[in-house]
């Protein structure tokens, strides 16, 4: 019980599609760790994966972009001193608002 941090190295990659109206854009983004370790511990994290499918909106003339996506998050901890191998899983829909600073 309580806050850990995890250090995760890896790659991330991203794509984006458009979707037929004007700011409507497709989106999947994925990432791939492939080392791990809980800082302050001695649990390793091998591997971890992240997905993300979803879809953004941003107005032509207006600075506030929507998002909204299905996230699928992964992460296999190794057997640590006695503990057993650990397998985490979180899953969700994402819903976000940006806003665009400066000009385009």
């Amino acid at each position: 019980v309580g806050t850990t941090t995890w250090r995760l190295i890896g790659g991330n990659a991203r794509a984006g599609a458009g979707l037929g109206l004007p700011g409507l854009q497709g989106t999947i983004d994925v990432s791939y760790f492939a080392s791990g370790s809980v800082l302050g511990g001695d649990a390793r994290i091998s591997p971890a994966f992240r997905g993300t499918v979803g879809a953004s909106y941003q107005s032509p003339r207006g600075p506030i972009t929507v998002q909204l996506g299905y996230r699928f998050e992964r992460f296999d901890f190794e057997p640590s001193g006695s503990g057993p191998v650990r397998k985490e899983q979180f899953r969700g829909v994402l819903v976000g608002i940006g806003l665009r600073l400066g000009r385009r």
